[in-house]
């Protein structure tokens, strides 16, 4: 991320989103204005949320910063994530600095509103951001993620080095019955596609790690998942 100078000769070309603009008099302090240099829109994300990130902290105690730095007039730029991440961010207005990480949100409501791929987003853009808080609060959401959303959750943890998350992923995608897809090649690179479906095809003839029963189709495969992991941890490393 940097800070965008000479923003003034711009401003014509730029959009503001209106979904990230609503509800900006809530908060006591103006927001933090953010230009996403890729979609050239610009959005307010409130103060209190902002200030839960150890990056934003660094930026605004930074000797260097520029006055004004954060305001509709002279946004921050950023490159990482999309528009959609931080309109799912900027729907945390319930957050405050007094009730994290316990109970930052209308728990039946936010039920409602979010799906396993917003809290995805939620924890993703957290680790970037460092929000230790809200990545804390997006784990608990998330507790099965990697059987729900396995090649999704193993680009996740790639991109930041979550081993647990991988590997549990990993293995989703080695032992399920589905042959990989169009889906997970959304998320995942050819070369670990490759690596995941040649040990799919070891691990079924591997009478260590899995074996034949008779139940709902002629070939399902039981698994001895401490010795799927072991096989997993020693062939998909970070």
């Amino acid at each position: 991320m940097r800070s965008s100078t000479g923003i003034e000769e711009k401003m014509a070309t730029l959009s503001f989103d209106s979904q990230l603009h609503e509800d900006e008099s809530c908060d006591a302090v103006e927001p933090i204005h953010l230009l996403h240099s890729k979609s050239g829109v610009i959005f307010a994300i409130p103060h209190y949320i902002m200030l839960q990130s150890g990056v934003y902290r660094d930026m605004i105690s930074h000797a260097h910063r520029l006055p004004g730095e954060g305001t509709r007039r002279c946004p921050i730029s950023i490159e990482n994530g999309t528009v959609d991440d931080f309109r799912r961010l900027r729907q945390l207005k319930d957050l405050s600095s007094t009730n994290l990480p316990t109970s930052p949100f209308d728990e039946e409501k936010q039920a409602d509103r979010f799906t396993i791929n917003d809290w995805l987003s939620v924890f993703e853009t957290s680790l970037y951001w460092q929000m230790e808080r809200v990545e804390k609060l997006a784990r608990t959401k998330l507790y099965n993620a990697p059987a729900e959303r396995p090649a999704l959750v193993a680009r996740i943890a790639r991109s930041h080095n979550l081993k647990e998350w991988y590997h549990l992923a990993i293995i989703q995608l080695v032992k399920r019955k589905a042959a990989l897809g169009l889906e997970d090649a959304q998320h995942l690179d050819i070369n670990l596609l490759l690596q995941i479906a040649k040990m799919r095809e070891q691990i079924a003839w591997n009478p260590q790690i899995s074996a034949w029963q008779f139940i709902d189709q002629p070939r399902d495969f039981v698994y001895n998942l401490d010795g799927l992991m072991k096989k997993v941890q020693e062939s998909f490393t970070l």
